[in-house]
């Protein structure tokens, strides 16, 4: 879902496809078209509608095409025919069409996803940006058609104006019209991914998303995505895990998206480690960072849900979603979070771009390479040389999407810059190594590398945003504080005070005895100090220890 887009998806309730059931899918009637005033909740009509639970969010439109779609509709104009099946519980599922029915609820029951329905659905945290999407969509439906309740009560209402009694009047007549689809419930799924085939055609996460749908990356990173909240995927688990899904997922994301990114013009260094939550590739993002962080390996598309589940086999009881999520927030915590041992990556260092852009490539490389470390328990070592290292990147950061280019390809880029970290990393770790050699070392192993020689951009005579961030960005890196035990620049939101003198041996709270740190090493102090004393002048690997 864009920023800019409708959230649509808490109007018609999603519920599992696969019926226990040896009674026959049942006919639907082609006849009988839905008129507007069937979709007001308590309806029997709207209370039947279901969408498959493995659909895409309904969340794609623009307000101007919701608009688009109320005045087709009340205009008589053409609105293509929905396609329903209806199950042997006699409920009807939206195979094609959920957006254009749910433009016509959202009119009627005055919910553009901020409504009654909406607070139900998502909880009363509805995010700014949907609720301004909310905002603009009833805006415009109301100026071109009116608010529902108005025109459906016109003939009753003496000070109602003319407009409004003319669509009340076509009210009597317009209606959707509706084809039946027959057959089991395999048959209409089959149907729905030919369908989707077509048209807005579903991307690469939203297959494998869909016939994975079972599986437990898949159910984390949906998990996350909806901060716990919307559409429960996990609704078939025991309520213990149920309930441990929905708080990781909660805390992870607010680890990933907090504090939101409000503009394009960057005012702040507390921005988001993921980015806009919203962003196109937001859900790609995360079910990446999921696969990064518990070793699943590259994401891949599969052809249907067998396939899928032959990689990955499905979650029955929730412990496998919420051991994969206690591992990603483990990570997550690690690089940002003021938790005791965490890192507080500079977000303008490994994350974001000289122009303030988003980097996810680079954020994913992150993310695998810190795992990594972890995983081998070389976090000291990464405290020693962690100055060195990052002024390096910083130094040569348009090499980030020279390396993206020679991947070719979004995961093969993150595993390419990943290894281009690691390199950097261990070469700063040899003896004697510092800027030139590194770069030397560098060169050798990259030579598809070059430096920028010359900006070629064409600014024109208005700042644009990528100037006022790149001016903001590289003041705000200049000027940050750093960590008086590694020396490496820390975020504003991760600053961490230590005594100079520890309090242990008669340190005081006064100004000349406090320095700012990084909250890992200002709780692992001690530790790093004596292992700082004795790697200098050695020569190690990842298996050797001063």
């Amino acid at each position: 879902m864009s920023a800019s887009a409708v959230n649509l998806d808490a109007l018609i309730p999603r519920q599992d496809f696969d019926f226990v059931t040896d009674q026959p899918a049942r006919r639907l009637d082609p006849s009988t078209p839905i008129k507007a005033p069937q979709l007001a909740t308590g309806e029997p009509l709207y209370e039947l509608l279901r969408k498959p639970d493995f659909q895409r969010e309904t969340a794609i439109w623009t307000p101007e095409k919701v608009r688009d779609l109320v005045v087709a509709f009340v205009e008589e104009d053409l609105v293509p025919a929905l396609i329903l099946w209806r199950s042997p519980s006699n409920l009807l599922f939206v195979i094609d069409g959920a957006h254009r029915l749910s433009s016509l609820i959202a009119w009627v029951n005055d919910d553009y996803g901020d409504g009654n329905i909406s607070r139900t659905f998502f909880g009363p945290d509805i995010p700014d940006a949907q609720r301004k999407a909310a905002k603009k969509a009833k805006q415009l439906v109301e100026k071109h058609v009116g608010p529902y309740h108005k025109v459906a009560a016109a003939f009753r209402d003496a000070k109602a104006s003319d407009e409004e009694k003319r669509i009340a009047t076509q009210l009597n007549y317009v209606s959707i019209m509706v084809q039946g689809l027959e057959g089991s419930s395999d048959k209409a799924e089959r149907s729905f991914f030919k369908i989707n085939e077509q048209g807005v055609s579903l991307d690469k996460t939203e297959l494998t998303l869909l016939h994975s749908r079972r599986c437990p990356n898949s159910v984390a990173a949906r998990a996350i995505h909806h901060r716990g909240t919307g559409h429960p995927h996990w609704k078939k688990f025991p309520d213990s895990e149920r309930s441990q899904i929905e708080m990781l997922a909660k805390e992870t994301a607010h680890l990933l998206f907090d504090p939101p990114l409000l503009s394009t013009v960057l005012k702040t260094t507390e921005v988001p480690i993921a980015g806009k939550e919203r962003a196109a590739g937001a859900l790609s993002l995360l079910l990446d960072t999921v696969n990064l962080t518990n070793g699943l390996g590259d994401s891949f598309v599969p052809k249907n849900r067998d396939e899928a589940e032959k990689k990955m086999p499905p979650d029955l009881d929730g412990t496998q979603t919420v051991a994969l999520l206690k591992s990603t927030k483990k990570l997550l915590s690690r690089l940002s979070s003021g938790d005791t041992g965490s890192l507080e990556l500079h977000p303008f260092v490994y994350f974001y771009s000289e122009g303030g852009r988003h980097l996810p490539s680079s954020y994913l490389a992150a993310v695998e390479f810190f795992d990594r470390l972890e995983r081998e328990d070389r976090f000291k070592q990464f405290a020693y040389v962690r100055e060195q290292f990052e002024d390096f990147l910083l130094a040569g950061r348009e090499y980030i999407p020279q390396h993206v280019r020679k991947a070719r390809g979004e995961i093969k880029a993150v595993h390419l810059l990943a290894e281009y970290f690691r390199f950097c990393f261990e070469e700063f770790l040899k003896q004697g190594a510092n800027e030139n050699s590194v770069s030397d070392a560098v060169a050798k192993q990259y030579p598809y590398l070059k430096p920028n020689a010359f900006d070629s951009t064409d600014y024109g005579t208005n700042f644009s945003a990528e100037a006022k961030n790149r001016i903001f960005v590289n003041h705000s890196l200049e000027v940050a504080m750093r960590c008086s035990i590694c020396r490496a620049r820390i975020p504003n939101s991760g600053i961490s005070y230590d005594h100079i003198q520890d309090k242990k041996i008669g340190g005081r709270g006064d100004d000349a005895n406090i320095a700012a740190t990084h909250t890992y090493c200002n709780n692992s102090k001690d530790q790093l100090l004596k292992y700082f004393a004795s790697f200098k002048g050695r020569k190690v690997d990842a298996k050797s220890e001063p």
